[in-house]
């Protein structure tokens, strides 16, 4: 975690499960949640998707508040992968690590290489 960040773990922890729940395409996989990732957006534009940056957009009040000296909202926002970049960044922060990842094949797209994240709550 950047010395610089304050955050309460224990709001932020919260509202990541909340988030968790309410979105589309995450998957389970032998109990652990998970979701691809990468830098083809035609492959993660499941994860994506309309409602799910709604639910961030929700949520991101309560973020902000949970975690004060981040600066960079404004560039996270434009980003095309809005709804990863987020999930990624907090899960980063709450951790202390980068989440788990392991590069596989699309199960869909199999020519396509991804990302596939482990949601570790």
């Amino acid at each position: 975690m950047c010395n610089y960040l304050r955050v309460d773990e224990e709001l932020l922890k919260n509202n990541l499960i909340e988030i968790i729940s309410q979105l589309k395409y995450i998957e389970k996989q032998d109990d652990k949640l998970y979701f691809y990732g990468g830098n083809d957006i035609d492959i993660v534009g499941d994860l994506e998707c309309n409602e799910n940056r709604n639910v961030i957009n929700n949520h991101l009040p309560i973020i902000k508040k949970s975690v004060v000296g981040h600066s960079n909202w404004c560039n996270m926002s434009r980003s095309k992968k809005y709804v990863g970049n987020h999930l990624r960044f907090l899960f980063k922060i709450l951790l202390g690590k980068d989440m788990e990842k392991k590069c596989v094949r699309h199960p869909v797209k199999k020519s396509y290489l991804c990302n596939k994240y482990f949601i570790q709550i």
